[in-house]
């Protein structure tokens, strides 16, 4: 079992297991991606459908359709920025968080992968789909969760200063948004453990509780790698920066083209290879922390696990 505290070597070992297990499961976690992209785009689908074809028809079909939609925008800006209300942007961010939930759900069964992966030094694609059934509702509890812990402090300041009239400009402006990234920081790395414990069987108020307990706990171990997998993607995007500047002067063909190139090669490595070596980082880091015996065979060389166990 590895170190539970942090230090160089146990980081660098931490980067090695889970890039080695990601580049060894690539195809593995490239198709179970686009399963779990396409089952949750099929299940806001008939989300959508169960809503709009009885509002179609209560509606008086397709002309009222298109109204309802266009007062509904007109409501939504009233409610957010010319006339806010505070109960109705609640009542607003709610539904959108229903309908984004299917994708909190695709990114927790991504980590039911990870912990495959850790527990037998492999997966199948095939493998999302049974998290995807047995864990939906938990999963997307996690992911309202993580956004609640991280997002509505946030909104709660930002609105009330909105709705105070006052603009936040200069040194106070600045301090604002420092703290604002702060906060985002730290209690993102609370939350890293949360889709881990819900794997493992935690109820999704358990799951908060195990996660924000893991990270003060193990405060090092946690957010060191948390904050390596969050500097390796701003390394990997920072060149960009020479196709924003190229952007600006049209004259620079070559230096843009070049940044559009590697724009799309990093965003390729970014999800086949440095996304799935988060998940499989903190699924590990999580069996670590709590305690749960990893094999001998997930932490030294991992098999080639492709499709279906093949």
């Amino acid at each position: 079992m590895s170190n539970k505290n942090a230090s160089i070597g146990v980081l660098i070992e931490d980067l090695k297991v889970s890039f080695k297990f990601a580049v060894k499961n690539i195809l593995s976690f490239l198709l179970g991606m686009i399963g779990v992209l396409i089952v949750t785009v099929i299940v806001m689908m008939i989300g959508f459908a169960i809503v709009s074809i009885p509002l179609f028809f209560a509606v008086g079909g397709p002309e009222g359709f298109v109204a309802f939609f266009e007062s509904l925008g007109v409501v939504m800006e009233a409610v957010f920025v010319s006339q806010p209300d505070p109960a109705a942007a609640s009542l607003g961010i709610f539904a959108i968080l229903l309908l984004v939930t299917p994708f909190f759900v695709a990114i927790g069964v991504v980590f039911g992968m990870g912990r495959e992966i850790v527990e037998s030094a492999g997966t199948s694609a095939e493998g999302v789909f049974v998290w995807y059934r047995k864990k939906f509702f938990s999963l997307a509890g996690g992911g309202i969760a993580i956004f609640a812990v991280i997002g509505l402090p946030l909104i709660l300041v930002y609105g009330i200063l909105f709705l105070a009239g006052y603009v936040v400009t200069g040194l106070p402006g600045a301090v604002l948004t420092a703290l604002s990234a702060f906060w985002i920081m730290l209690s993102s790395g609370m939350m890293t453990m949360v889709f881990p414990a819900i794997i493992d069987n935690y109820s999704v108020l358990d799951a908060t509780r195990q996660s924000i307990r893991l990270s003060w706990k193990y405060f090092d171990r946690v957010y060191s790698t948390w904050f390596t997998f969050i500097l390796i993607i701003i390394f990997m995007f920072a060149p960009l920066g020479i196709g924003i500047a190229a952007f600006m002067q049209p004259t620079l063909g070559v230096e843009l083209m070049a940044a559009a190139i590697y724009a799309v090669i990093a965003a390729f490595v970014l999800i086949l290879i440095v996304l799935p070596a988060l998940v499989i980082a903190l699924s590990r880091l999580y069996m670590i922390l709590s305690g749960i015996e990893i094999s001998s065979a997930s932490q030294d060389e991992p098999n080639v696990n492709l499709v279906g166990g093949t």
